[in-house]
């Protein structure tokens, strides 16, 4: 028999077997030992089994009834709640000023990623979603499952877009976004070293592969428009790409204020530029009538 994941909880291969061959149904220890036997590669002898056996019996791992021996119930329930716990402590989010790693195989399962993160932050906080990018993520090979999703969040919270760059394909994914509700800002001058996700308490960082990253912004850099050409190289050689794709996700209040402080000041700042812009394009207007 191979190990088995209760080899480190029973701290004996031998026990470990002795679980697996009860499992079933009980057994007599003759018909255990011939049990085990054919299970396992290790020879055991009969006394070895009826050692482990006892101590298992004194431990209360197993229970005795008449000649039969049976998994006892009670130790079974206590194991699944450590289970049961510590699977609920990995899903928490990380305390203050700690950090949780997630690693991705390509951007289809980032992108995914994101949209779960940010539907189960639905209704926590009223906060501002945040999104600091590069270049716009495109929503491209995405299931109607997570675009669904996606409208979902939109709709239920606010999210702010900045993205650096300013390419024509940075300009089209962010008119996508846009339509489903996101606010906008192509070509900010905000800059990170890495591309962010900030809602609440939490912040994401996502850490691209040096080549991944590379690549990504010559195919921004290459097309002039969002046509056939550009969709497939950003399906090939993006979307489907094997990669490793790094999110550091921590919770960090002092830190997460001053992200959101900062790109909605860059918003104003924008809001207020475009306001001036079509106010003196209507003087102009004006004048030129008057004229």
């Amino acid at each position: 028999m191979q190990n088995n994941f209760l080899d480190p909880i029973l701290g004996s291969s031998t026990k470990s077997a002795i679980i697996e061959c009860l499992t079933e149904k009980p057994l007599t220890l003759k018909e255990l030992c011939s049990k085990v036997e054919k299970t396992t590669t290790k020879p055991l002898t009969y006394q070895a089994i009826h050692k482990a056996t006892t101590e298992m019996i004194e431990a209360g791992i197993l229970q005795k009834n008449e000649k039969e021996l049976m998994i006892n119930k009670e130790w079974v329930e206590k194991i699944k709640d450590r289970f049961d716990k510590i699977i609920s402590d990995s899903n928490k989010p990380p305390a203050a000023n700690q950090a949780k790693i997630h690693y991705l195989n390509n951007y289809s399962e980032f992108a995914k990623f994101i949209i779960d993160a940010a539907c189960s932050q639905i209704g926590k906080d009223n906060t501002p979603g945040i999104c600091i990018m590069k270049h716009s993520w495109p929503g491209l090979g995405l299931e109607e499952e997570y675009i669904q999703k996606m409208n979902k969040f939109l709709k239920s919270n606010t999210y702010y877009d900045v993205t650096e760059s300013s390419t024509p394909l940075d300009y089209a994914f962010a008119k996508t976004l846009e339509k489903m509700g996101k606010k906008i800002i192509v070509g900010s001058k905000l800059s990170y070293p890495y591309d962010m996700v900030c809602k609440g308490d939490t912040i994401l960082q996502i850490i691209f592969e040096k080549n991944f990253s590379k690549d990504f912004h010559k195919i921004y850099e290459k097309y002039t428009q969002l046509d056939e050409n550009a969709i497939n190289d950003i399906l090939q050689k993006i979307v489907s790409r094997p990669t490793t794709i790094q999110i550091i996700q921590s919770t960090n209040k002092k830190f997460a204020e001053e992200i959101r402080r900062t790109v909605l000041q860059e918003y104003a700042k924008v809001n207020k530029n475009n306001a001036i812009s079509n106010k003196n394009k209507l003087q102009y207007i004006q004048r030129q009538r008057q004229e």
